[in-house]
């Protein structure tokens, strides 16, 4: 597997990272281990989820021709039946290094690499997205190994994150979907980008609605509130400021970023003091689609439009609906990318605004060079679906950080 993914410098390093396989009864990894970007170029949060309560359990890490140069004991955080996770953030990396790391428990080994963001000068960056990968696995699975395809066989530049609109999995309330989903051992490739590449989300209806518990649990992001119900949260990368919205904060999901309400006033004070030069929002229901499936999220148009406009976010993405679609609204680009796995509907071309729609499985890669960002829509095939640029326009009082 990892012979179709790295040079073979890199993938000689990394197979003598790895055991001998084992089989399914005896394996003790449940999940991961998987990536989150902590919001900082220097560090990367490596979790992961066993089984059983291990005899022993370490993390190593170093980057390439060293990889075994720091070694940390690692305790777990939950020893309930459905417990047993781990997690470790790696402090003190070098901005835009590729770090080699390997996890053991009880002798059992899983291994993957990782790049850290760049400096926060950057004015280059490539990254994926894509949403809706939940229920049909294998092509959730083929559209990732485009996505390896499209990073390139040395894991350079594009090896970045994963943007992801949301329904992760089917039913994300109980804990088999889970591990039989996006933590499935049985997609190489899926398995794969957990170990390679951070998964950014937001969530989605299918995480569930008030009071679901897993989500946070096995994605804990930088959330701004503490508690179970309200999931938004934002992190900068490079030359891109992102914010991650949540239709489904709070006692009542119409309200959950009315005007006034907590989401609301978040987001208002993030994007008013984002510096990056590129402002993209992530918001599982989109604004504006092609229906065929679901109707446009009138709150999102009512409330958030008004704040993406005014701090002028560029890039707005969701999914919920199960096709590729894109849309432009006052200079605003909405992109539907719900085609990543789960079954397609057929998009209604007839819609407002709506400038492309296609049924299809596939992904978006984001490329930022400097004043231009470049949507490419692809599909599992590798066909090239969508293009779209869209150019940078300073705006009045605009807070860009000064080192640009």
């Amino acid at each position: 597997m990892l012979r179709n993914i790295l040079k073979p410098s890199a993938a000689l390093i990394l197979l003598s990272l790895v055991s001998v396989p084992c089989t399914a009864e005896e394996n003790i990894f449940r999940k991961g281990p998987y990536l989150i970007y902590p919001n900082d170029n220097t560090k990367m949060t490596v979790l992961w989820q066993t089984v059983k309560t291990p005899k022993s359990s370490f993390i190593e890490w170093g980057e390439q021709g060293n990889p075994f140069s720091n070694k940390r004991e690692i305790t777990e955080s939950d020893s309930t039946e459905h417990g047993h996770q781990f997690s470790y953030t790696i402090t003190g990396l070098k901005p835009g290094t590729r770090v080699f790391y390997r996890i053991t428990a009880d002798g059992e080994k899983e291994a993957g690499l990782f790049r850290t963001a760049p400096e926060d000068t950057a004015d280059s960056l490539t990254f994926y997205a894509m949403g809706d990968t939940n229920t049909d696995l294998a092509d959730f699975d083929t559209v990732m190994s485009r996505v390896f395809r499209d990073m390139g066989t040395d894991l350079s530049s594009r090896q970045t994150f994963i943007l992801h609109a949301g329904d992760l999995v089917d039913n994300g309330t109980v804990e088999p979907d889970w591990d039989k989903q996006l933590f499935t051992p049985s997609k190489r490739h899926i398995t794969t980008m957990l170990k390679y590449l951070p998964v950014m989300a937001c969530r989605g209806n299918h995480e569930g609605y008030k009071g679901t518990t897993l989500f946070p649990k096995y994605l804990p992001y930088n959330f701004k509130e503490k508690d179970t119900d309200r999931f938004y949260y934002s992190f900068d990368y490079g030359p891109v400021h992102i914010a991650c919205v949540d239709p489904y904060a709070g006692d009542i999901p119409a309200q959950a970023f009315s005007k006034g309400s907590r989401q609301y006033t978040w987001l208002e004070q993030d994007l008013k003091t984002a510096k990056k030069r590129w402002n993209i929002a992530v918001c599982h229901e989109p604004a504006w689609s092609a229906r065929g499936g679901h109707a446009n999220n009138e709150h999102v148009q009512k409330y958030l439009h008004p704040l993406f406009k005014k701090h002028n976010v560029q890039l707005v993405i969701s999914g919920h609906n199960h096709y590729y679609a894109r849309c432009a609204v006052d200079g605003i680009v909405y992109i539907t990318t719900g085609g990543g796995g789960t079954t397609l509907r057929t998009p209604d071309r007839n819609q407002p605004y709506l400038e492309f729609a296609l049924k299809t499985h596939h992904f978006l890669r984001i490329n930022i060079q400097k004043d231009t960002m470049k949507i490419t829509a692809v599909g599992k095939d590798g066909t090239i679906i969508d293009t779209t640029d869209i150019a940078y326009e300073k705006q009045e009082n605009e807070n860009i950080n000064p080192k640009y």
